[in-house]
């Protein structure tokens, strides 16, 4: 890709990629979907399976990690809503906060396994 720097190449083979412009897009089968939308973000979800850590080693501070974040806890997957909520252990209380209303949710609608919604209450106790 020469308008871009990979930065990550995920277990799907898919890579994420920093375009010229700033914009941040995932790169599947020749196809370039920046990360705009929730349904562009879903490309990028298997960023969560690897550590916190190592993926800001790769990516950096500018990554989009807020939105991976909320687009995940919100979707209808239970795998990655779940992979979502182990982030979140990794940021600070007062970083959480952007995701509160979404934690409360969590807690309260049974779609979400009992760990994922018992770990959303940690949180919000330790807000």
């Amino acid at each position: 890709m020469s308008n871009g720097k990979k930065k990550l190449t995920m277990r799907n083979g898919n890579g994420i990629y920093l375009l010229n412009d700033g914009q941040w897009a995932v790169m599947s089968n020749d196809n370039i979907f920046p990360l705009k939308t929730s349904n562009d973000f879903w490309f990028a979800f298997p960023i969560l399976e690897y550590s916190p850590k190592s993926t800001k080693e790769k990516l950096g501070d500018k990554f989009p990690y807020d939105e991976l974040l909320k687009y995940a806890l919100c979707s209808e997957s239970k795998y990655w809503s779940s992979l979502a909520l182990q982030w979140l252990g990794f940021i600070s209380s007062d970083e959480k906060l952007k995701f509160k209303e979404i934690l409360k949710f969590i807690c309260s609608h049974k779609f979400h396994s009992q760990r994922s919604r018992h770990l959303a209450k940690k949180y919000l106790k330790d807000m």
